[in-house]
């Protein structure tokens, strides 16, 4: 197998696009992420790097790296996470996790430590759900709207809340939340639920990549849970999905939390594939790294995945 590690978005596009079609619903992140690069909505950081690898002529394997976060694997035959994870090592490259389909995440991890010693562990355990029929719910009180500038500020704040409480550790550079929010709701895909005039939910989608639209975020402040709101902003953001042309709708959630996953299905979305975040401890950074850059000198704290 042959590696092919590009710091071009273009570059991987073309190689990657048979792989990526092949993986489309495990490779949503990516596709996404790629996407807004390509369209100018999001600045590829300098050491942002994408993976691809070959069989001769074959692609095998795709895979993204976009520090601060870990690289990003979509499912990948175990052989081809694991060359990954050694080749990767190799070159010096700093990887303190790595976060997808949980078989591939396994692979690379065991490699991973094989090599620069310690051990691994899962950080978080997920799931991806598929839409299958989409089920809207009764009885929840309020109704859907599409986000408008004057929510900007709202949305901003909801987005911090969830990250304080489901990635706390996820690092965010200054300014993030409010570029993040203002994209959001420009692109016309945030929607609220309100009770009359005042938000009580949010969920987002993705635009469609390869007929791919992707739920989430989906956030309820905590004096509001209960009432069903989510579901019926969920429900609302599936349907806007459908509406704009996807095939497929996916969300992730977190299998600690049963409350959402019984919820989802309620929906109409069944389970796809498992997904995990793994930490690699103790840290021990490659020491010779040889693809330009240098390893850092200590090892940034383990970080939920989005």
């Amino acid at each position: 197998m042959e590696l092919l590690l590009l710091d071009d978005p273009e570059r991987f596009a073309v190689r990657a696009v048979p792989f990526l079609a092949a993986e489309r619903l495990s490779s949503t992140v990516i596709a996404t992420q790629l996407d807004g690069v390509r369209r100018g909505h999001r600045t590829p950081g300098a050491e942002d790097r994408w993976f691809v690898v070959l069989e001769g002529d074959r692609v095998v394997g795709a895979a993204m790296h976009t520090p601060p976060r870990p690289p990003f694997l979509p499912r990948l035959a175990p052989e081809v996470a694991t060359f990954l994870a050694a080749r990767l090592h190799e070159l010096g490259r700093a990887v303190d996790a790595a976060v997808g389909e949980a078989g591939a995440t396994l692979a690379f991890a065991e490699e991973w430590v094989a090599h620069s010693g310690g051990s691994h562990r899962v950080a978080m355990s997920e799931r991806l759900y598929r839409l299958e029929h989409l089920r809207e719910p009764d009885g929840v009180p309020g109704e859907a709207t599409v986000a408008t500038p004057g929510d900007v500020e709202l949305v901003e704040s909801w987005l911090g809340l969830f990250h304080d409480e489901a990635t706390p550790t996820d690092p965010l550079a200054p300014g993030e939340l409010a570029a993040v929010a203002d994209r959001m709701v420009g692109s016309g895909r945030c929607v609220l639920w309100r009770l009359g005039r005042e938000a009580v939910s949010l969920a987002v989608v993705s635009a469609a990549v390869a007929g791919v639209a992707r739920v989430g975020p989906v956030f309820t402040p905590r004096p509001l849970r209960g009432h069903g709101y989510a579901a019926g902003a969920t429900a609302a953001a599936t349907a806007l999905a459908l509406e704009h042309g996807a095939a497929d709708v996916v969300l992730y959630t977190d299998l600690a939390n049963p409350t959402s996953n019984a919820l989802y299905q309620r929906l109409g979305y069944r389970p796809h594939q498992d997904a995990a975040h793994r930490v690699f401890t103790p840290y021990r950074y490659p020491r010779s790294p040889s693809d330009g850059r240098s390893a850092p000198l200590a090892a940034p704290a383990p970080r939920a995945s989005c």
